[in-house]
């Protein structure tokens, strides 16, 4: 027997007169990825609350079978308190029998979030961005079985961006996320499952979109063997140096040719493709 983490059966939700959902089931496998996607009003994040337990439908059955991390489109930065403070009090909450890991914790969110310099600012004093970062690390926080995003990519810088895609695709490997955004291409690279609200359909998602490459960065040279030429998809040269850019599933295998052929490697990056 097929054991799911979340179930909808028959769910219906009405707001304000209006059919949001009609008559809605879908079951959602333990860690998975579940991108959901729809024409704007046609419910995702009504969804999403539903499966939070936030909302209750207006008729039908939510079947959970794990905790939650909800994280809004929205973080309310209205608020006189700091970053810091802020956060300290959602670990403790969140972390009442463990605090003692706290301080190096939520020092890990600051560095990976990009969060350092306003850890002391108040909330009403964050830009929107900013308080992204927040309301990602306050989901965060919370160690739960599921984690559901509405619009996580929102307002995120390139770095901050591609630093919360790795700590997404370490927490897939023994969660289960389920996200609305706008970013289709990140949000289809990461997803297992794609739940279309337009037409109703849970798929499997099959074709994974490339979500990041690598560039390789060597002394300049004009001479590259060809066995190397297959994985490059730019070669590029920039004060002295030859930048190789390559889809991060060759550069391992690009990176041992280089090796195997006296090459020396200055630097290797990665970049999320938007």
């Amino acid at each position: 027997m097929t054991h799911y983490i979340i179930e909808l059966q028959n769910v219906c939700k009405t707001l304000n007169h209006k059919n949001i959902l009609n008559n809605f089931s879908v079951k959602i496998p333990p860690k998975s990825v579940t991108y959901i996607q729809g024409t704007n009003g046609i419910g995702k994040s009504i969804t999403l609350k539903i499966m939070s337990q936030l909302i209750k439908p207006s008729k039908g059955k939510l079947i959970l079978n794990g905790s939650v991390s909800y994280m809004p489109d929205v973080f309310p930065g209205n608020n006189k308190v700091t970053v810091d403070e802020y956060l300290t009090t959602v670990f403790k909450i969140e972390n009442s029998r463990n605090v003692k890991n706290i301080k190096k914790i939520l020092n890990y969110y600051y560095d990976e979030l990009n969060l350092n310099q306003f850890k002391n600012k108040e909330l009403k004093q964050l830009s929107k961005g900013t308080l992204q970062k927040v309301n990602i690390i306050q989901t965060l926080l919370k160690d739960a079985d599921i984690y559901i995003l509405d619009e996580p990519f929102n307002g995120l810088d390139q770095q901050t961006l591609n630093n919360f895609i790795h700590i997404l695709k370490k927490l897939k490997t023994n969660k289960t996320l389920i996200l609305t955004s706008h970013e289709h291409k990140i949000s289809q690279a990461l997803a297992t499952h794609i739940l279309d609200l337009n037409n109703a359909t849970y798929i499997t998602n099959s074709i994974l979109s490339e979500l990041t490459v690598k560039y390789i960065v060597i002394p300049y040279t004009s001479y590259l063997p060809k066995e190397t030429l297959q994985y490059i998809d730019v070669n590029q040269t920039n004060q002295n140096k030859t930048i190789l850019t390559v889809k991060s599933e060759y550069s391992n295998t690009l990176l041992q040719l280089l090796i195997q052929n006296n090459h020396t490697i200055l630097e290797v990056k990665e970049e999320i493709l938007c």
